[in-house]
């Protein structure tokens, strides 16, 4: 019973993981010029979106995916 139970969190631990990861492209995806493949190089870049949400213009033009407008 005690491996079943550690299987099963961790399951749910998978879930939470890839519910965030679901989240996280949702929301920056909301922005015009970013697509799906650009919230890898955020997330490697900032870790979090909290991180993203307080970082200043000039960090945000590091990330290659933002230091040109795109079309």
């Amino acid at each position: 019973m005690e491996g079943k139970s550690a299987k099963n969190l961790m399951d749910v631990q998978k879930y939470q993981s890839f519910d965030y990861l679901t989240k996280f492209i949702d929301i920056i995806t909301q922005v015009k010029s970013v697509n799906k493949t650009d919230t890898q190089t955020f997330l490697h870049g900032f870790g979090s979106l909290e991180s993203i949400l307080n970082s200043s213009n000039e960090q945000l033009c590091v990330c290659p995916s933002l230091d040109q407008l795109k079309d």
